[in-house]
């Protein structure tokens, strides 16, 4: 069975709101209706969007690849060549545009320069979440493209495994990286680590919070939820209501968690704390006739999610644009909704003349033969 090319629309539209959760988290906290009360609580934590992002990634790469022939000829190299083509064009260029707004704040001397060189070549190559130096450097949400990338060689090594397990296995799998992930990194590290180091190191802290292995759990849980939902009959064994019902809910405690979390959770949340309600969510959601997801699969919407990667990865290049230009006060209402207005446009004219037409000329180019 070839691969197959079929999206999941409520997959896609969802990313949008995640997309815009963390451009929140970075920019919008302060400004209304998000600076204070629950809504401050609950955006306070929406950086580990990040990690939902983590997880999705493996639940739509086993899905785009259910049945992939790995061992044809050619096989390999298309694949590497379709995540390039998904990523790196609009990733070079707000690269390329984050260096050339920091160019007016380089010393021209030799080593800066030496050191400017440096670090645009750690980017380029998405290198920076594994050397904690550069993970502050240039565009800093790049760095969960440096662990997506990591992501992308791990999977044909691990998928033909996971995918041919039982469901039950797969499950209880799921299970014990879930359990084992929280107790290392959302346990250990809070008890051991965070106190002594995390702030005190700038090291420790970009390790424990960027590095790809730390993602690579929730990673692995989003395939084995994958597994598990592809050995469900489909439509589901629940009705249209029960299965809205559970998007809903898992989304109310996704919410929930996070505006309870505190300091004492935050980075348990951040490494995938809240894996099994993506799971529920994203289970539930593939049933087509659960009524919040027909909400989500509406033309539109699903247009943005697919923008919703430029939204993501766009957002420091635009934010500081709108710095440079003094249209509106910094850190009012009206400058962080004209810069969220205008980084959806921006990001969805990319997608469809710059991201989309790219992607399939490289395809085109390079997986051939």
């Amino acid at each position: 069975m070839e691969t197959t090319r079929q999206q999941i629309a409520p997959l896609t539209s969802i990313r949008i709101f995640a997309a815009v959760l963390v451009v929140i988290y970075h920019y919008g906290r302060n400004v209304w209706p998000f600076a204070e009360g629950w809504l401050h609580r609950v955006t306070a934590c929406s950086g580990s969007s990040v990690a939902f992002f983590f997880f999705l990634s493996g639940f739509i790469l086993a899905h785009a690849y259910q049945g992939y022939r790995w061992q044809e000829p050619g096989k390999l190299k298309k694949y590497y060549v379709a995540r390039i083509a998904r990523i790196y064009p609009v990733y070079v260029l707000a690269l390329l545009a984050t260096f050339a707004l920091n160019l007016p704040h380089v010393y021209w001397d030799r080593i800066s320069v030496v050191e400017a060189a440096t670090t645009l070549q750690v980017h380029l190559g998405l290198l920076q979440a594994w050397l904690p130096d550069y993970v502050y450097k240039l565009n800093m949400p790049g760095w969960s493209l440096s662990v997506e990338a990591s992501f992308y060689l791990l999977f044909p090594l691990i998928v033909p495994r996971l995918m041919a397990m039982r469901r039950s296995v797969a499950l209880l799998l799921f299970g014990l990286l879930y359990v084992i992930s929280q107790a290392v990194l959302g346990g250990g590290a809070r008890g051991l680590i965070w106190k002594d180091w995390f702030f005190a190191s700038d090291t420790v802290h970009h390790l424990l919070m960027y590095h790809p292995v730390v993602y690579w759990p929730v990673f692995l849980m989003g395939v084995l939820m994958f597994r598990f939902s592809a050995a469900v009959p489909n439509p589901r064994p629940f009705s249209p209501l029960l299965m809205g019902l559970m998007s809903v809910s898992a989304i109310a405690l996704i919410a929930f968690l996070s505006f309870w979390a505190g300091d004492i959770l935050n980075y348990a949340i951040h490494v995938g704390m809240l894996a099994p309600l993506y799971g529920v969510l994203l289970f539930s959601l593939c049933e087509p006739r659960n009524w919040l997801a027909q909400l989500l699969s509406v033309r539109w919407l699903h247009y943005l999610g697919e923008a919703s990667y430029g939204v993501y990865i766009l957002q420091l290049p635009v934010y500081g644009i709108w710095m440079c230009t003094g249209v509106a006060p910094a850190q009012t209402e009206l400058f962080f909704y004209l810069y969220l207005a205008s980084l959806l446009i921006v990001s969805t004219v990319l997608f469809r003349w710059f991201e989309t037409p790219l992607r399939r000329w490289m395809r085109r180019s390079f997986a051939s033969g």
